[in-house]
């Protein structure tokens, strides 16, 4: 038995299974007159759309649909399509959207893959890709005959769980595959939509959205169930932003949705400040920048903008996220779980990661469709057994990398199968592309991989600016915000992105890279400085010719070739340069006048600069790497470490700095092996073996020899993990004598084994944290293969850095730094910040605890 949205407060965690085709026709008997659909100047209301679609739908019962049966829709958007929308559903079918974008050998395909025997049309749109449906409607030529039927509801029961569409994308192996939704799945958002933003009757919805995108749905339904009015767009006005404010503008719009590059097109349109009728807008498909979210509100500064995000395996959206005023910069996560919704973040053994670590996106909940029309290979492969869940509950596997926040909310990362590896680098282009998104004159960008004439894999960034940007002032402003592998080696400049019939970017469309870079016409170096560059870079990158204006990253270069250009560089003509500096000059004019200077420039100045030790070669000067050291003896703190050796001085063997790590390992493996990863753990990582000593007054530190690592075992049974953790938490350590960590393993029968590791925080950190998770899972995987561990060597330890910077950071170069914050904040007022509780003379590390209930209703949230 389905329920109807309930009245009153949009308690959205209320909403039960809801079939929207009976939703429409109750409020259609509370407000039969009002308008329901707006096409240009025509308009139906409520009463009128409800007979029409109870006559279609008696046509098609008459035609043999019913529960299970798929009906193909060829329309155009107007009053009839939605008439035929809701007439499938009456009838107890589902719906298959056939898109006039698409060839019509696509459509038969559909059509024939579907089974579907009925196909809805006009008597102007039938093709050949109607060959082979039994039975073809056409709305305008069988208008009469359809008016005859009964203006009643059909006597058919929907359930739920019964297909309200099926539609297609697109598959890897070049056929589209039919994704199967359930009519509770689209309910469940769409009452979410109503009850959560509070949509009424006075509210104006454009429905602009192509029939075959599963966003188009809740544009038609979303209005339809509260008494608002669907506002259907002019074809075409999903591609053409002047089209869509005009609709905003003359039918007063209150809600709209859309994806970002849309949005980033609408926002330059001028009369865009004029749409004061919106007050919601809705982003999903790509991610959403802070810094488009802005522009939207400088011109609108009334409207409310919600991140969401979803499949369409899963209705449309699984999470929403209301976008923050204050957010300037930066992607807008996706936010929290939709009510009747769950989402999982998984590593690779499908096992929850914790908060700031990647994983996939999985997604559970009664959105979930039911998998793949006539595909169960595919269905078994994306929607899996939730381990966590009752018996017989599914999971969708999104390939949608994201991270929890710890504000519990998501933050997406990009595809799993978008990944790059570049130089033995993994690369997600959706970081370079919020970083780039972030710079003020970028309106669009796209990064993609692609291999040069020599086979080399590079980046490429595709890019749309308010002004004209050059490859040198996009480097500059990148190598603030990422590492250098992940600086685009080519910056391709578009007019505009070739976008999707969605409205996203075609990255299958962009112009290929060879095409679009720029060749300058070729000059022949000129001075020795610029001979000396060329010749580097001929022996570098393999090329014949080297001109003084080519770019070097054009020819090939790339951030790691830059790091080898420097040493090059330097080997022959003794200057050292930092590598930022490289890469803010791509040419090898630019180059030469970093190492040799400018030829014109003054001998007196040079002379002037030589005497006070700040020529070109030491001023460009960049610190040595850090090199390993021999451990004979005791070395030098770190400041960080100074800073935990002295607090721990306080109270020594406080268990305030203990540090937890604790995660899920397979069954499979014995403790035996947990045990003999630990040492090879503590074998790798000296900061596990080091003690800290006092020598001559000074904090030292030693680095000991690898030793057996004790494992107590529990019996998850018989032991409380809470108090377990409790009880390893409350052990401090000893600086001096050691050990610096613990490691307790939890094992039962049925499940995965816990190991908990405790360790002091001058030992580890966040950072720290995920790098021994990693290396214990590859050691006790690599252990249990009888396989060498696969895990990066490690050229220099901690205890190396920390003499390193102890060497850079001398008494003088300290007191310089002091000098200048000194002056620079000398005469400011010493603020005397009001406390809402009095400080106790001596730190107290236990901290009270708070405890609350919450409704079972909130645990799927």
């Amino acid at each position: 038995m389905s329920t109807v949205l309930p009245t009153g407060p949009a308690v959205a965690g209320a909403v039960g299974p809801v079939v929207l085709p009976e939703v429409v026709s109750w409020q259609a008997a509370l407000t039969p007159y009002a308008t329901a659909v707006v096409s240009g100047d025509d308009r139906i209301d409520y009463a009128a759309l409800d007979l029409r679609a109870n006559q279609l739908a008696h046509h098609l019962v008459a035609l043999g649909v019913g529960p299970e049966s798929l009906v193909g829709i060829d329309l155009r958007r107007d009053v009839d399509l939605v008439v035929a929308l809701l007439a499938v559903w009456r009838a107890g079918g589902a719906y298959v959207p056939l898109d006039r974008a698409h060839p019509a050998d696509r459509r038969r395909w559909i059509l024939a893959d579907t089974g579907a025997s009925v196909l809805l049309t006009k008597a102007d749109r039938i093709d050949e890709s109607a060959a082979g449906v039994s039975h073809v409607v056409r709305l305008d030529a069988d208008r009469w005959a359809i008016a005859a039927r009964p203006g009643t509801p059909p006597d058919v029961a929907i359930d739920p769980t019964s297909p309200a569409y099926a539609i297609y994308t697109s598959g890897s192996t070049g056929r589209p595959k039919g994704v199967v939704v359930t009519h509770e799945g689209i309910g469940n958002r769409v009452a979410w939509a109503v009850l959560e933003h509070g949509l009424s009757a006075g509210d104006r919805v454009l429905q602009k959205t192509a029939l075959s995108f599963d966003a188009a749905c809740w544009e038609f339904f979303a209005p339809l169930v509260c008494g608002g009015t669907v506002v259907l767009a002019p074809d075409g006005a999903e591609r053409d932003p002047a089209a869509m404010v005009a609709a905003i503008r003359a039918h007063d719009v209150t809600v709209l949705q859309g994806v970002p590059s849309v949005f980033s097109l609408l926002v330059e349109e001028p009369d865009w400040v004029r749409c004061a009728s919106l007050r919601l807008v809705f982003s999903a498909g790509e991610p959403l920048f802070g810094e488009l979210c802005q522009r939207m509100l400088t011109a609108a500064p009334g409207v409310r903008i919600w991140n969401t995000y979803g499949p369409t395996e899963c209705s449309i959206d699984v999470t929403a996220h209301p976008v923050d005023p204050a957010q300037l910069t930066g992607p807008v996560p996706i936010g929290r779980p939709l009510p009747n919704l769950r989402v999982q973040v998984l590593d690779e053994d499908r096992l929850p990661v914790p908060i700031g670590v990647v994983g996939e996106l999985y997604v559970g909940g009664v959105g979930l469709g039911r998998g793949y029309l006539g595909r169960s290979d595919l269905t078994a492969e994306r929607f899996v057994p939730d381990e966590f869940g009752a018996g017989g509950d599914r999971l969708y596997r999104t390939g949608d990398q994201v991270r929890w926040r710890p504000d519990h909310t998501l933050e997406f990362v990009g595809r799993v199968d978008n990944q790059l590896k570049i130089n033995g680098v993994r690369i997600e282009p959706a970081e370079i592309e919020a970083a780039l998104a972030a710079h003020p004159d970028v309106r669009g960008v796209a990064v993609v991989g692609f291999a040069d004439p020599a086979g080399r894999k590079r980046l490429a960034a595709y890019l749309s600016g308010r002004r004209h940007l050059t490859a040198v002032e996009l480097r500059d402003f990148l190598t603030d915000r990422l590492p250098e592998a992940l600086v685009p080696a080519v910056f391709v400049p578009v007019d505009e992105f070739p976008l999707t019939p969605s409205g996203k970017v075609d990255r299958s469309a962009l112009p290929p890279i060879e095409t679009t870079v720029e060749a300058p016409g070729y000059v022949a170096p000129r001075t020795e400085a610029e001979r000396t560059v060329a010749a580097v870079w001929q022996d570098l990158l393999g090329v014949e010719r080297v001109g003084v204006h080519d770019d070097f990253f054009q020819l090939g270069g790339s951030s790691l070739v830059t790091i080898r250009l420097g040493g090059r560089l330097a080997a022959a003509s003794g200057v050292k340069l930092p590598l930022r500096d490289l890469l803010a000059a791509p040419t090898v004019a630019d180059q030469a006048r970093l190492l040799f200077g400018d030829p014109a420039r003054d001998p007196a100045r040079d002379q002037a600069n030589d005497q006070a030790g700040e020529t070109a070669g030491e001023t460009a000067a960049e610190y040595p790497p850090v090199a390993r050291l021999p451990r004979t003896g005791a070395l030098p703190l770190s400041y960080a470490q100074r800073r935990l050796w002295l607090l721990d001085q306080f109270s020594p063997g406080s268990h305030e700095w203990v540090v937890p790590l604790l995660f899920r390992l397979p069954a499979t493996l014995t403790p035996d092996t947990v045990r003999r990863a630990l040492t090879m753990l503590e074998e790798r990582h000296e900061p596990l073996r080091t003690r800290y000593l006092v020598e001559n007054g000074e904090p030292r530190q030693r680095v000991v020899p690898p030793g057996w690592v004790e494992l107590p075992v529990h019996d998850g049974r018989a032991e409380s993990l809470t108090a377990l953790v409790a009880a390893q938490m409350r052990q401090g350590f000893d600086l001096a004598s050691g050990p610096l960590w613990r490691a307790s393993l939890v094992t039962g029968p049925g499940r995965d084994h816990l190991l908990l590791l405790t360790l002091h925080h001058i030992a580890s950190d966040a950072a720290t944290s995920v790098v021994l998770e990693r290396d214990v899972r590859e050691l006790c995987a690599a252990l249990a293969e009888g396989r060498p561990a696969d895990l990066p060597e490690l050229t220099a330890q901690y205890a190396d850095y920390a003499t390193w910077q102890h060497e850079r950071l001398t008494p003088d170069a300290v007191e310089r730094e002091l000098g200048f914050w000194r002056e620079a904040l000398a005469g400011l007022p010493e603020l005397e910040l009001p406390l809402d509780r009095p400080r106790p003379p001596s730190a107290t590390p236990p901290a009270p605890t708070c405890r609350s209930r919450y409704p079972p209703r909130w645990s799927p949230r």
